[in-house]
């Protein structure tokens, strides 16, 4: 039997994979949230959990006590210096205080990568163009610095989209769904199911893969055709697909839409960047920047909406050769995790029919 401690399992991608998590042969999942309100939903569920503040050093060592592997999903709110400061701490406690051959495993994103807004290829960039990247990336470094200064074995998983029962881009997708010619691109997803996580944690606890900084997506990766066929295949729809090439710009094009955001909106287009990189030392000045930041973002959204011309639900996806090194020893979701999604879907059931 291995214990694998989730902190963080109050999110959404860790409630569904400590859902998985406890479904799966001879693994005992040990859920750590902060509050008890924050493990209620689990609980409902069936799940015994553990409720503490890692970010304390005694607390830490009661929660990990037993810990063959340690996943961080924790998801972090605020600014760029309040969000590298809270990491820091969650990460130093939770590699420190884990037991002496427990595996660390830290859940970050592919959009570690650089992505951002206006920038969708996908490539390593300088500069991350979101915070959120930014942060992630940060982190990295300190569980890579961590994992040798305590000598433990620790993997950094940039997780793609996240697909399960529980996550807000399967709602989005089976709510907005439509019976009618569709267009979509003729490529890879970047997509991984929750099932694929949990698989991937029990993976590297039972020692199938070497530490390391991994990209976590489907084995093989699942073509964007084939993830909205699965949802179709749900709602018992089968529209027609047509699949379209994503046009990469070319070098003068791409230059042009540099020049013409640098005159007409340098202050919006590289906000991120700035406060990832610079404000991030000057939390006074970044507070007053930022709130203006976001004030005129939400302007622009309520203002900027436009419509399209023919229905194509993946228009706003990332494009590119996937990047990164991938675990070996995932299996095919398309096939294995049928019968475990049956069974959460069955525990997510009866939770809804008590309220």
């Amino acid at each position: 039997m291995i214990n694998i401690g989730i902190i963080g399992a109050n999110g959404q991608v860790g409630s569904e994979t400590t859902l998985f998590l406890s479904k799966m042969e001879n693994v005992k999942v040990i859920p750590i949230c902060r509050t008890e309100f924050g493990a209620a939903f689990l609980k409902r569920c069936g799940i015994e959990c553990r409720i503490g503040n890692i970010s304390k050093e005694e607390e830490a060592k009661l929660l990990l006590k037993d810990c063959d592997l340690i996943a961080d999903f924790t998801y972090l709110k605020g600014l760029p210096s309040e969000i590298k400061s809270k990491s820091k701490v969650i990460l130093t406690n939770a590699i420190k205080y884990s037991p002496t051959n427990a595996r660390f495993v830290y859940a970050s994103s592919m959009m570690a990568y650089g992505m951002g807004k206006h920038n969708v290829e996908f490539k390593n960039y300088l500069f991350a163009r979101s915070v959120y990247g930014a942060m992630k990336r940060c982190s990295e470094k300190i569980v890579s610095c961590l994992g040798k200064v305590f000598e433990k074995e620790v993997y950094i998983l940039r997780i793609g989209q996240v697909h399960g029962e529980l996550q807000s881009i399967t709602r989005k997708t089976i709510n907005e769904i439509k019976n009618e010619t569709t267009f979509i691109p003729n490529s890879p997803s970047y997509t991984v199911f929750a099932y694929t996580v949990a698989e991937a944690l029990v993976n590297i606890a039972i020692g199938k893969e070497k530490p390391g900084l991994y990209t976590l997506v489907s084995k093989p990766e699942w073509s964007w055709e084939e993830v909205h066929e699965h949802y179709c295949q749900r709602l018992g729809i089968n529209p027609k697909i047509i699949l379209i090439k994503n046009k990469k710009s070319n070098f003068f094009n791409k230059a042009t839409k540099n020049i013409k955001r640098f005159f007409s909106g340098f202050g919006s287009y590289y906000a991120e960047v700035m406060a990832s990189y610079f404000l991030i030392h000057f939390p006074k000045l970044e507070h007053r920047l930022m709130a203006l930041y976001y004030i005129q973002k939400a302007k622009a959204q309520i203002n900027g909406s436009k419509g399209i011309n023919f229905y194509n639900p993946y228009s706003d996806i990332h494009y590119g050769k996937i990047l990164g090194k991938r675990l070996q020893s995932l299996s095919d979701s398309r096939t294995t995790m049928n019968t475990a999604t049956i069974e959460v879907k069955k525990i997510l059931k009866e939770v809804s029919n008590v309220f």
